[in-house]
């Protein structure tokens, strides 16, 4: 089963489960290909799919990605073993993915390009787990079981947008020592009732 639509691909449950709509058994869904010009996917109620870069969506086919959504793949807990999988990826957007608990199994890997992650409704995920050199906007929300958004020590000169709403385990925004961010420019904390301190520092507004 191949689909080879030029820059951009979207991704629904019936193409997901195309087993059930083409006779292909759903242990298949490896089969599925995408071509390597591929911008922009999207991939909607794909309750089969268990991750991007493991063999159900082929990593070669992924390398000029740059802007991704997944939303009800109640199946998948990482997208990826490391990055460098999805290196060119500027816009993550992840929304009612029940299982994700991190986006990558590698440690502290860098995610060069990402200049904005969107994280909504994961009641499972527990850290970011990467580094984000080009981020600027940062918006998470219901995610009950997330304590902080980085653990390990970063550079986010670059954040200007930073907004939190509903996580009702977070301790502290930023777990790796006090930050600084120089260009923060929106900040939004809303309804976090165990949060005890931020972790950064940023502008007065006299600047």
């Amino acid at each position: 089963f191949q689909i080879r639509l030029g820059r951009y691909v979207s991704v629904s449950a019936d193409m997901a489960n195309h087993g059930t709509n083409t006779g292909l058994p759903e242990q298949d869904v490896g089969d599925l290909r995408i071509g390597e010009n591929l911008e922009v996917l999207c991939v909607t109620h794909a309750a089969s799919l268990r991750s991007i870069c493991k063999g159900d969506l082929q990593s070669s086919s992924l390398r000029n990605l740059k802007c991704l959504l997944l939303e009800h793949c109640p199946q998948i807990s990482a997208l990826a073993a490391s990055p460098e999988q999805l290196g060119n990826l500027e816009t993550l957007q992840l929304r009612f993915c029940d299982k994700l608990v991190t986006l990558f199994e590698q440690e502290l890997a860098a995610f060069p390009k990402l200049h904005t992650l969107k994280l909504w409704a994961l009641p499972e995920f527990k850290n970011v787990r990467c580094v984000l050199p080009a981020l600027q906007t940062l918006e998470i929300g219901e995610c009950p079981m997330l304590i902080n958004v980085f653990s390990s020590p970063h550079v986010l000169v670059n954040l200007r947008n930073l907004q939190i709403k509903f996580c009702d385990a977070m301790e502290t925004v930023f777990g790796c020592g006090n930050l600084t961010l120089p260009n923060l420019e929106m900040l939004c904390l809303w309804n976090l009732p165990e949060l005890r301190s931020i972790g950064a520092d940023w502008p007065s507004s006299s600047k």
